[in-house]
């Protein structure tokens, strides 16, 4: 339940970053890059997880 909520968390911020970077034109900032990672990293564990390695 907590990873789920935190990963929900993650891409909503990482949603609204994209979209006002998309809509402003700004360039790509240090939070949003590590917001990537951070929501690559949990969906690899979760896969990881499903299939029974971790």
């Amino acid at each position: 339940m907590l990873r789920g909520t935190l990963r929900d968390i993650i891409s909503l911020y990482l949603g609204i970053k994209i979209l006002g970077m998309w809509i402003f034109h700004t360039p790509f900032s240090t939070s949003v890059g590590w917001a990537a990672l951070a929501l690559l990293l949990i969906t690899v564990w979760f896969v990881l997880e499903k299939v029974g390695i971790m």
